[in-house]
């Protein structure tokens, strides 16, 4: 099973094949497909700046880039946290494209980096593929599962709690 990702099938975007994203709002995380091409839930109708300054009032949101597959399974291989702003009120964000656009590669190339999530996001980001795609999690290489919030007796591997 997949995590119903975006690019799987061939066509203009069949290299993003494996890629999923998760969009992170507080401690709750939930599969965002419509995050691969900037069109999350949250992320909907709002106009873009190139300065943090101009967002004085930004909540901010993470996307998670999760990549999927390779190797001798199917689990999960690469997650990338991506940061940004958002005030919904004014509809006007920030994000760093080229930075998320980098933390997609490095997801695919297999890089697990989460350094900006709190414990309970990183949790949160677990429970969310679990829910999704039991298959995906327990295909998933345990120090991967433990940086992605754990199980229970696992230990967050190299991550501050």
């Amino acid at each position: 099973m997949r995590l119903q990702l975006v690019g799987t099938r061939s066509g203009p975007h069949s290299h993003l094949g494996g890629l999923a994203a998760i969009l992170v709002d507080g401690d709750q995380a939930q599969v965002a497909p419509g995050a691969l091409h900037a069109k999350s839930p949250v992320e909907q109708g709002v106009r873009w700046v190139d300065d943090p300054a101009q967002v004085p009032h930004g909540r901010q949101y993470w996307v998670v880039w999760i990549a999927q597959g390779g190797g001798a399974g199917r689990g999960i291989r690469g997650a990338v946290a991506s940061p940004m702003w958002i005030d919904r009120e004014a509809m006007v964000g920030y994000k760093h494209l080229a930075g998320h656009v980098n933390d997609m590669s490095r997801a695919m190339k297999g890089v697990v980096d989460l350094g900006g999530l709190t414990a309970a996001q990183r949790k949160a980001v677990g429970e969310a593929i679990r829910a999704r795609a039991p298959q995906v999690w327990e295909a998933t290489d345990p120090a991967v599962r433990a940086q992605l919030g754990g199980e229970a007796g696992e230990a967050p591997a190299g991550q501050p709690g």
